[in-house]
């Protein structure tokens, strides 16, 4: 293992060249503190990326009860794993261990994540409320949010080296 560089050192070396949106660039700031604690360890981005996976998961999955204390406490802890998405990419741009599989599970990940993230939050509210209408309501998001996400990827990415280039410029 190489040395270990300072969190500022890691900002200069492992930034993405652009960050959309409101959350995201907070997450990314955020992101280099795990980021380094990660480099300690003998993780590959890909393991990283299926740990954030994994927990949001179980977090989507503690919402179903309906409980309103453990929903509050599951959409925060699912919040926290959102800063993990931030580290896998900055381990992976700072190692250079980067794979085009590493970024499709990725993408599957907030996919998966965010559509089971409003279904659980639906079946939660409905327990708790016995409102039909909230059902209706989460399918309905699910199935905007995946229609929405289907418009941007694109397969040709991981067929198509110029257009594999062309991200690895966005990208890193």
């Amino acid at each position: 293992m190489g040395k270990i560089p300072s969190i500022k050192e890691l900002r200069r070396v492992a930034s993405k060249k652009s960050t959309n949106g409101f959350l995201n660039p907070m997450c990314d700031f955020l992101a280099f503190y795990p980021a380094k604690l990660f480099l300690y360890l003998p993780m590959n981005p890909v393991q990283i990326t299926v740990l954030w996976i994994v927990i949001k998961i179980v977090m989507a999955s503690m919402m179903v009860t309906g409980h309103y204390v453990l929903t509050i406490v599951a959409l925060a802890l699912f919040q926290l794993a959102s800063i993990l998405d931030g580290v896998d990419g900055i381990v992976a741009r700072f190692r250079k261990d980067y794979s085009y599989n590493g970024i499709y599970i990725d993408y599957i990940g907030h996919y998966l994540c965010n559509s089971l993230l409003l279904i659980c939050l639906g079946i939660g509210t409905y327990f708790a409320t016995g409102d039909k209408w909230v059902l209706i309501a989460s399918a309905l998001g699910v199935f905007s949010y995946l229609l929405a996400k289907s418009i941007t990827i694109n397969l040709q990415w991981f067929f198509n080296q110029k257009m594999r280039d062309d991200i690895d410029e966005i990208i890193y």
